[in-house]
């Protein structure tokens, strides 16, 4: 006990336990062991901070740098190595103790960061996907129904395009056949033996236009263009009244109506027959 207490002490190390020495030599040899450790410790814990600079140093390299340094302590120190492999062995645990609460939270942290990146980048890609297909769908479907407007645009184009042309293909075969009776009964009545059955003949010519004109009503009415239904109308009304006149003319012994503006009449039907055809199909 008294050699214990004549010893000078050292006091705690940072990496080690308070170790008393016998003899002035001992406490040489020790304190050059410590010196020794200190040193290795803080080469070592500068090493691992500049190759990982995001690790902890001072928490990660302390388990290695203990285990190092009992392999470095040299064998002449004799019972002071003995101490020292001692005491490292219990800053081996006390390291291990230290080291292993950290590495748990770590541990979490690392998954539950994980797990959030995971679920991120999930939500996006399926935002993402979402998203896109739904703007593609809609653009399909945008495009679709521009196709089926300009589909039904261009039928009902064509579809009015018929229909005109079949009215104005109607209308003109009535006109024709009006005109062919008309003719064959001006012939008879410009053939009669006297004025009595020439006035006849006449009144049967404005009844043929008449009857023509009535066939003719159901088609010329539904034409979506009006002038067009003036004209056609003008061609039976023009031929039915000159009848008229030529019949009363010859009754009453006046002048005949001119018929130089029949055919006028008819070609100005035609013309905007064509017109409308026309327009119709642009």
């Amino acid at each position: 006990m008294e050699a214990r207490s004549a010893a000078p002490r050292l006091g705690r190390h940072p990496v080690g336990w308070p170790r008393w020495s016998r003899t002035p030599e001992d406490v040489r040899q020790e304190l050059w062991a410590y010196l020794a450790v200190h040193h290795a410790i803080r080469q070592f814990a500068h090493a691992t901070a500049l190759v990982r600079p995001v690790v902890d140093a001072d928490r990660v390299s302390y388990l290695k740098c203990v285990r190092i340094v009992r392999r470095s302590v040299p064998s002449h120190l004799g019972a002071t190595a003995t101490k020292l492999t001692r005491s490292f062995a219990e800053a081996e645990w006390e390291a291990r103790a230290r080291l292993l609460p950290a590495r748990r939270v770590t541990s979490m942290i690392t998954a539950a960061i994980s797990a959030g990146a995971v679920l991120i980048s999930s939500a996006a890609a399926a935002w993402i996907t979402h998203y896109f297909t739904g703007r593609t769908e809609r653009r399909r479907q945008e495009h679709a129904d521009i196709q089926e407007a300009a589909k039904r645009e261009h039928e009902a184009r064509l579809s009015h395009e018929q229909r005109i042309r079949e009215q104005v293909i109607a209308t003109s075969t009535t006109i024709s056949k009006m005109l062919q009776d008309f003719r064959a009964k001006i012939g008879e009545a410009t053939e009669a033996a006297d004025t009595l059955a020439a006035t006849l003949l006449y009144d049967e010519c404005s009844a043929i236009v008449r009857r023509h004109h009535d066939d003719a009503l159901p088609v010329i009415e539904v034409m979506p263009d009006l002038e067009l239904r003036r004209r056609a109308n003008a061609v039976f009304e023009s031929y039915g009244g000159w009848a008229e006149g030529t019949a009363e003319a010859l009754s009453n012994l006046t002048t005949r109506p001119d018929a130089a503006g029949l055919d006028g009449t008819r070609e100005q039907y035609y013309e905007r027959a064509r017109r409308v055809i026309r327009e119709a199909s642009d």
